[in-house]
């Protein structure tokens, strides 16, 4: 591991709390690899991957700079490499983990980024969970323009043994007790969650980190609050979830909660740190890795 990478990952783990991670200081792949399951049996299965992006938030970066209402230039222009990469790769699916617009119910941004999802070869299957930007309170006219766009904003499939679960966060983020909307979901996560009992992998994906460097942690606007942290976190535990990913926080963090990898997706549109990316997520017959890799550092192809 070069000094940069050091760096980036012993800075970058105190959180952004108003910290900006210079560039030169910041690595252009974070990497991670879990250790092999204890599994006796052999298998012929043929390794695959796929690839979680989040937090594209059309219109966000012109925001950020002078509040104009419509300007979407810089997105556009990083969901198009983004779009590319993955016609290039041709996973069997992509992941999308929120904030996919940035205004609220907004049509020229979310139409938007419709318009390039629209663009992804039709052979790969794209799944997405809303972040806080697209759901933006449980308002029913909130929540109704998200499904009338972008469909259910849950889902759940297995593919070569392996269950793949979305949940939408904002049923219990900012909120700290339970409500209807959660309760619902939260039924219906343990019905996925026993179906999968026996899948090899099992992992997790929302837009809001459960922590994002130690499980007791203290609460903030990017993370889950309690009492639905340890809900969520002991119902993974007790299903034996293997990796929970996510996004919000436009910075890419890498933690653990006993087995449980916690993986926090940088963004693709603005980076609040870091660097513009997605996820690359392998999977092996008894192992998985993830790696950050930035938009301009895609390998040209994976197996």
């Amino acid at each position: 591991m070069d000094k940069n990478r050091r760096l980036f990952i012993k800075s970058g783990l105190l959180g952004m709390a108003g910290i900006m991670v210079a560039p030169e200081m910041v690595a252009n792949v974070i990497s991670h690899s879990t250790e092999s399951i204890n599994d006796k049996r052999k298998t012929n299965r043929k390794p695959f991957f796929f690839i979680q992006f989040s937090d594209p938030q059309f219109g966000f970066t012109a925001a950020m700079k002078d509040n104009k209402l419509f300007d979407t230039k810089a997105e556009e222009t990083l969901m198009g490499r983004s779009v590319e990469i993955i016609n290039r790769l041709a996973p069997p699916f992509v992941i999308g983990t929120g904030d996919f617009w940035h205004h609220k119910r907004y049509d020229p941004e979310m139409f938007l980024y419709k318009e390039y999802i629209s663009k992804i070869n039709k052979n790969i299957k794209v799944y997405h969970v809303p972040g806080n930007h697209d759901i933006q309170s449980l308002e029913k006219e909130d929540i109704d323009y998200y499904h009338q766009h972008l469909g259910q904003s849950s889902f759940c499939f297995h593919h070569e043994n392996c269950a793949f679960i979305g949940l939408n966060s904002m049923y219990f983020w900012p909120e700290r007790g339970s409500n209807e909307h959660e309760r619902v979901q939260y039924d219906w996560l343990i019905e996925q969650l026993e179906a999968a009992r026996k899948c090899r992998f099992k992992f997790i994906f929302a837009h809001i980190p459960f922590f994002i460097n130690e499980y007791r942690e203290k609460e903030d606007y990017f993370t889950i609050r309690e009492p639905m942290r340890t809900k969520y976190m002991e119902t993974f535990r007790r299903y034996g979830v293997n990796a929970v990913f996510c996004g919000h926080k436009h910075n890419q963090f890498v933690s653990k909660s006993e087995d449980i990898d916690v993986v926090t997706c940088g963004a693709v549109g603005l980076p609040l740190g870091g660097f513009h990316g997605m996820n690359l997520i392998k999977v092996f017959p008894d192992s998985y890795s993830f790696e950050y890799i930035a938009l301009d550092k895609f390998p040209t192809r994976i197996f």
